[in-house]
This record gives structure tokens, sequence and C-alpha cells, in this order.
């Protein structure tokens, strides 16, 4: 057991960190250097983030290759992380836009059957003004929802919704009566 010299409170030895420069423990515990560290931080902060950018500013090039460096011997770790955030972001958009397709019949909330649809139209029209291309969907256009503040315009629907509406003149297929195939004669 040892004493914290800030807070007094005895705590385990692991609760100290080592000093680099003795191999000795320090006075102050590990939760009250951090508390320590974020009070200046906070109280300091818009010369750390001068600092911060004027490093980067001067090891621009080194920290570039490094990342990419440690992008390619972490692909695993790549994929883990991009598989993650692609789902949280794919979350947030559905969740900001109310979940499930707004066709009354329908009202599926599988994501995996999701989509978004621009509500006027001109989809590919859209997405090639704001990302450079009608291509950039998924995640691309999920980001760019995010960053305008999920605005007003767009709407969920499934993809039978969607794919039906479009082959329909902006009808939902589950408003009208089903056209149903008739077996033809002879066959």
């Amino acid at each position: 057991m040892r004493v914290c010299s800030r807070c007094k409170q005895s705590k385990e030895e692991s609760e100290f960190s080592t000093r680099p420069d003795t191999g000795k423990l320090q006075g102050r515990c590990k939760s009250c250097i951090t508390e320590q560290s974020h009070d200046k931080y906070l109280k300091n902060r818009e010369t750390y983030l001068t600092k911060a950018q004027r490093h980067y500013e001067q090891n621009r090039d080194a920290k570039l290759v490094y990342a990419k460096e440690w992008h390619y011997r972490n692909l695993d770790k790549v994929a883990v992380y991009s598989v993650r955030t692609a789902r949280r972001l794919r979350e947030d958009v559905f969740g900001a836009y109310g979940g499930k397709c707004i066709c009354p019949p329908c009202g599926e909330d599988n994501l995996f059957f999701l989509t978004i649809d621009h509500i006027n139209g001109g989809g590919n029209k859209h997405r090639k003004e704001v990302l450079g291309s009608h291509l950039m969907a998924g995640a691309n256009f999920y980001r760019w929802l995010r960053q305008q503040g999920f605005p007003s315009g767009f709407q969920i629907l499934c993809f039978q919704c969607n794919m039906g509406r479009h082959r329909n003149g902006g009808v939902c297929p589950h408003l009208i009566p089903p056209v149903r195939l008739t077996p033809r004669e002879g066959k």
C-alpha cells in the first residue's frame, strides 16, 4: 500500500506509475495524474491545439508515411474498424430518419433491407452535385447526411418499396392491387 501525495488516499502500488528516469514509483496515483493533466489541458486548450497543429505541419510527410506503413501492417485491425465504423454510421443515419420503411403496409425495420430515398427523386443528380459522382452512395452519402445534420428531403424505404416506386411512377406497389402474372396458353 502507498499514500498518494495529492489525494492522500491509501492505494495499491499498481495504482501508481513507475518513473522512467529512476524506476521508482511516482508520488501521485495514476488517477490524480490523469485528472491534473486534464485540468491543465482544459486551461491551456488553445495553446495545446496550436502546438499540435504546428507539430503536425512540421512533420506531415513523416506522419503520412508512418500512417501508411501502420495501415498495411495492421490490415486486420483496419478491416474490423472500418466495418464497425460503417455499421455505426448506418445506424445513426437510419435512426435519425425513423428507423423503418415509411410505407404503411410495409413498415420494414430490418436494417439490411433499408435504403435512403430522395423524397422528390433526383438521387443520382444530387449525389453527383454533393459528392462528385452519382456512384458515391452508401457510407459516403451517409457521412454527408450526418455532416449536414440529417436534412429534410430524405426518407427511409425498403429496397422493395424503393424499386417498386421507381417502376410504378412513384407509387409504392403495396398501395395498389397486386399485378399477377397469368400462365400463357400452350406452355
